[in-house]
Formats: C-alpha cells, structure tokens, sequence
C-alpha cells in the first residue's frame, strides 16, 4: 500500500493517508491529488516506510532513547535502595514508614497462585472456552533497551 507523507503528516480532507491513486474513490473525489504516483515526492511505499519513519521520528527515537538508558540506571538504583529497605524495616520490625513526601509499608513475602492457562487450555479445551474473556488492547509500541 502507498501512503501519502503530507497526508500523514498534515491530515487530508478525506481523512485517508493512502495515495490519492490507490483510493477507490480516486475517480470521484473532489480533493484527490493531482500528483501521478511516479510524479508525486510524497509517496511512502514499502521499501521507503522505514526510511522515511525514522527521519520524521529522529528526534522522538533520540529523546525517548536518552529517556530510557536514564531510566535503566534510575530503576537499578531504586531497587538497591528498595532491598536496603526491606532488610531494614525486616530487622527493626518496622511494617510502616511515613515522611512529609514518602510512604513505605513494609509486605510481608507470600506464596502467590494462579491458573496454567497453557496447560488448561491443553489439557481441558473446554473448560478454557468456557471460560475464555477475550479484552481488547489498545495500539502500542515496546521500546526497551539493547544490552551492552
């Protein structure tokens, strides 16, 4: 599918950011575009999304990249100062703690449980049918950080 980078980027009034020469309505709208295909700089094809995706995201790419490795060192250092926590309240016999800005409640470690729902499904298709819930997920992107 070819997709127009103005419409995209700008909006079209059809509300479409497919090529104007793809569109099915092509030969009766209004507001097509009076570019060729093969005339028209604004064309993202398959072999061009990549490319032309991460030059109109490059600042987003940096910034969420800077974001994340901080974040990466902040959570290493917030889970040694959690540990730190745990073995101090543990041995003072503290279950809660309160400041001007800060609550920590000390939780006691537990077993927790849950359904194999693998092995359920496997097992028993039925019953995992019957009680099947699908939900619906909104769109989203995992950016995470490469080792090293």
């Amino acid at each position: 599918m070819k997709i127009c980078k103005d419409a995209v980027q700008y909006g079209s009034d059809c509300g479409k950011t497919i090529c104007c020469c793809e569109c099915p309505e092509f030969g009766t709208c209004k507001t097509a575009c009076e570019f060729a295909p093969a005339d028209c700089g604004n064309l993202v094809t398959e072999e061009t999304a990549l490319e032309t995706f991460q030059n109109t995201n490059l600042a987003a790419i940096q910034r969420v990249t800077k974001i994340l490795v901080l974040k990466k060192k902040l959570d290493e250092q917030e889970a040694e100062l959690r540990k730190a926590l745990v073995e101090g309240m543990e041995k003072y016999g503290i279950k809660f703690f309160e400041s001007d800005k800060l609550k920590i409640t000390f939780k006691d470690a537990y077993q927790k449980s849950g359904v194999d729902t693998k092995k359920l499904k496997a097992d028993y298709p039925d019953v995992y049918q019957a009680c099947y819930k699908p939900s619906n997920v909104k769109a989203s992107v995992v950016v995470s950080l490469k080792d090293g």
